[in-house]
């Protein structure tokens, strides 16, 4: 089947946020093609150039409340956002990497801990990638 109208198929009860959400990521993957990921496994490196344009788009922000910065949207949203990636050839890794540990903090953290950090990852001017459990 053809991955075009897959993804239309599969997209269709999605709502008007929604379908903006996926076209923009679509018009970013449009600059990063196979050719791209292929260089970047090949070379075992971060996508930096990739990760950058995904910050500066605020996609970061996506699932921080609004009084933080960020879209104030869902985990449905996230799920959105990686499945286009990997439908049109990158790796969400990174993307997922980065909303595990802000889902946590805007769940679980203290106002003090959201005041701190949200806000910076919601500009895309603080990357957080990881977490650790004690």
């Amino acid at each position: 089947m053809n991955q075009d109208l897959y993804l239309d198929y599969h997209h269709r009860d999605l709502k008007e946020h929604q379908r903006l959400l996926i076209s923009n990521i679509r018009a970013l993957m449009e600059r990063y093609d196979d050719k791209y990921w292929l260089e970047v496994d090949a070379g075992e490196r971060f996508p930096e150039e990739f990760v950058r344009e995904y910050l500066e788009l605020g996609l970061a922000g996506l699932m921080i409340p609004e009084e933080y910065g960020g879209a104030g949207y869902g985990v449905q949203e996230a799920a959105l956002v990686m499945e286009e990636i990997s439908a049109c050839g990158g790796t969400a890794y990174h993307v997922r990497a980065m909303y595990y540990p802000i889902d946590i903090i805007v769940k679980h953290g203290s106002k003090q801990l959201k005041e701190k950090y949200l806000p910076g990852i919601a500009r895309g001017e603080l990357r957080l990638f990881a977490f650790a459990v004690t």
